[in-house]
């Protein structure tokens, strides 16, 4: 009986690591801030996440993959057939982005926005709403402007 090996060669660049590492931080982020406030985001966040990275290692379309960053939170990727694809995060809220003076709360993320945040009764449930043209939306007692991590999910696209 013969047994043949094949090989997969993943070639991903320095800065591509790099954006992956900041999609790991991200996530961790977002779930420390989000989950107790938006349980499904963040789970739509951690599976996209698992769900694109598996792509990588598709051998569909050959055996030589390289991977390039394709900003903060994306990657572009080359196969050997000469397919080419991305895995592009989309933020779920377009919140400003954050300013000097603005409050930061949990872990930084590489992908922040701008929110409202307001206690709603004796500071035992708060608003929390995107700022959008700098004006905070929220209602409540004493409304501030905190930096918190993105939500959103990474999809496939070629």
């Amino acid at each position: 009986m013969t047994t043949t090996t094949e090989t997969h060669i993943l070639s991903v660049h320095d800065q591509a690591v790099d954006t992956i590492q900041a999609m790991a931080v991200q996530l961790e982020s977002a779930r420390n801030r989000w989950e107790s406030h938006r349980p499904d985001a963040v789970t739509t966040m951690a599976t996209t996440l698992a769900t694109q990275l598996a792509r990588l290692f598709a051998t569909g379309f050959g055996r030589d993959t390289k991977v390039f960053k394709d900003g903060d939170l994306s990657l572009v990727v080359h196969t050997e057939a000469g397919f080419v694809f991305g895995m592009v995060f989309f933020r779920l809220d377009r919140p400003d982005p954050p300013k000097e003076g603005d409050i930061r709360l949990g872990t930084p993320a590489p992908v922040e926005g701008r929110y409202c945040m307001a206690s709603l009764m004796e500071h035992t449930s708060y608003c929390l709403k995107p700022i959008r043209s700098g004006e905070p939306t929220c209602t409540g007692h004493d409304p501030v402007i905190v930096v918190l991590p993105t939500l959103g999910d990474w999809s496939f696209h070629s």
